[in-house]
């Protein structure tokens, strides 16, 4: 759905990962000594030292000093043929430490772990435990196993393309989503099993589900034909439980944008299914304050994002994205309005503590934004009578507050990308010559100097499109010297923008009086003199970045004309 892998939350390490009680610590002496004692426990006779070893395992391999002792070719493989070992208690213990390998060596873990045939442990493991399962729900160390199992199949989904690749048969996906209907139909036996057990067991393996689905067409379709699985996503996404319904819509929204076989109908059954959990996602009204909620809404509210995004891409069939297109159209125009709710959300979670997470605050404004950019007209012909500003400008002025506390906050980016689709939704040919707002170019101009080079970038993006409008002396002066401040403080993506938004500024109007005022021909000469050094720079570098050094090449050679332009007396 185009978005980077990079993008994904990865869980926390955990002091003990498999929820059973701590087992005693392994004796042994420091250094290698250690590692001797441990192996030896791994595949000693006893079910009890086996489990205490890889107890020890997981605890140990999260810290620096004995983890290089313990990521060795032989010590893992013994831990992996624990996956496999008679006492289920054992299986367990080493399904937690398998995640915590890829949780402390993340690439290298993986890549162990993968040689040694883990994915293939894990399915097997999954596959045992709904054999005992569906003999008996009420079996609680097999519900244990299960979700240890799809926990660790996640931390390998996000850890490395290596363990995707290892993973990327849809037979994975297909034992989890058997769990998911297995675990479905326990929940509906009142009494008979631990409700906190089973749910996050179900959660556990709706979310690794995604985790190997996402971008992963080849694995999607046999997953969307299957009806059992299919069946069982449909179930989870009407949960009332937020958590399962969401990771189960994220999971079917990956599945119908990129399983070509299926029927448009389905698709829009699914993905109106799915827009339906994640505006529960953007409301926030019925979440609860633990990570877990948390993550599960961040996780929805970047399905949505991409689904937004992908709403546009050439990847989609044409009649897929006829429908995607159709059913986000309802979402951003009903009641309540996506575009608006995930603005009021992002203003609420800076002071409500249930959504005061960074990340999904982050991501209502980057979907308010993607909306904005891909469907100007429907967001603005649902703005019912109110100034599309008023909704962005409160969440432009509590980045800048952000700033001051996390200078590179996610959500300074997302808020100067909002900024810019505001401005390009006014502008852009869609609208009649735009009025600058001064409060809304006070906040763009503070953000245009906050954050990292690439969100400085945007909000002077904007500054460039605001500049190009009639305003008087006042307007232009505090314009300008934002925009030189922004040169002097920022990186060559920010002093690339600030070329562009003084050219921009002085292509319609003179304003001779300020332009001689703050001396702004020689801050162009420094200016211009920055991005040469790093155009020659980035030519040096055998052409690393081809698209940025071509605009940066045309920046350079336009500002040079500009500068001439000026010297020369000449004025607009």
């Amino acid at each position: 759905m185009g978005k980077a892998k990079s993008s994904k939350r990865r869980q926390a390490r955990r002091e003990q990962p498999t929820g059973l009680p701590a087992p005693e610590r392994v004796q042994g002496d420091e250094g290698s000594s250690q590692g001797v004692s441990l192996f030896d426990q791994l595949v000693s006779i006893h079910g009890e030292e086996r489990r205490n070893a890889c107890e020890a395992f997981a605890r140990l391999v999260l810290d620096d000093d004995s983890r290089n002792l313990l990521l060795q070719p032989e010590a893992v493989a013994a831990l992996v043929s624990r996956l496999s070992d008679a006492d289920a208690a054992v299986r367990v213990s080493a399904a937690g430490a398998c995640r915590n390998i890829i949780a402390s060596a993340d690439t290298e873990g993986a890549r162990l772990l993968v040689e040694e045939g883990a994915p293939i442990a894990f399915s097997a493991c999954i596959a045992s435990s709904l054999d005992t399962l569906r003999a008996s729900m009420s079996s609680r160390i097999h519900l244990f196993l299960v979700r240890e199992c799809a926990a660790a199949v996640s931390a390998f989904g996000r850890a490395s393309e290596v363990a995707n690749d290892a993973l990327c048969s849809h037979m994975v996906p297909l034992a989890l989503l058997q769990a998911v209907e297995l675990l479905g139909q326990a929940s509906a036996v009142a009494g008979q099993v631990e409700t906190g057990l089973l749910h996050s067991a179900t959660v556990a393996c709706l979310e690794a589900a995604y985790t190997l689905l996402d971008e992963n067409s080849a694995a999607c379709e046999p997953v969307g034909a299957n009806g059992s699985a299919m069946g069982a996503l449909r179930a989870a996404a009407a949960s009332d439980l937020f958590d399962i319904a969401v990771y189960a819509a994220c999971t079917l929204c990956s599945i119908a944008v990129s399983a070509a076989h299926r029927q448009d109908s389905d698709a829009r059954d699914a993905l109106l299914m799915c827009t339906r959990v994640f505006l529960r996602a953007v409301t926030g009204s019925d979440l609860s304050a633990e990570a877990s909620f948390q993550h599960a809404r961040s996780a929805g509210l970047e399905s949505l994002e991409n689904l937004i995004v992908a709403s546009a891409g050439e990847h989609l069939q044409r009649g897929v994205q006829t429908v995607v297109r159709d059913v986000l159209t309802t979402a951003i125009q009903g009641s309540p309005p996506l575009f608006h709710a995930a603005l009021e959300g992002a203003v609420v979670a800076s002071t409500a503590a249930p959504s005061g997470d960074t990340a999904v605050r982050a991501r209502l404004i980057e979907v308010a934004a993607a909306a904005l950019e891909e469907f100007p007209d429907e967001v603005s012909a649902n703005a019912k009578g109110t100034a599309l500003h008023s909704l962005i400008l409160p969440v432009l002025e509590q980045a800048v507050k952000v700033s001051d506390l996390e200078p590179e906050s996610e959500i300074i980016d997302a808020s100067a990308h909002l900024a810019l689709a505001g401005v390009q939704a006014w502008d852009g040919g869609r609208r009649s010559q735009l009025a600058i707002d001064e409060p809304m170019l006070d906040a763009i101009l503070a953000l245009s100097r906050c954050g990292e080079d690439s969100a400085r970038g945007c909000a002077l993006s904007a500054v460039a499109l605001l500049g190009g409008q009639p305003h008087g002396n006042g307007v232009n002066e505090k314009m300008v010297r934002a925009v030189l401040a922004a040169a002097r403080e920022g990186g060559v993506v920010a002093k690339t923008e600030c070329a562009n938004a003084l050219i921009d500024v002085y292509a319609t109007d003179n304003h001779g009086d300020v332009f001689d005022k703050l001396d702004v021909l020689s801050g162009l000469g420094a200016l211009h003199a920055d991005l040469s050094r790093a155009l020659r720079a980035l030519a040096a570098d055998n052409g690393s970045d081809p698209a940025f050094q071509e605009r940066l090449e045309e920046v350079v050679e336009n500002l040079g004309q500009f500068i001439e332009y000026r010297r020369a007396g000449n004025h607009v």
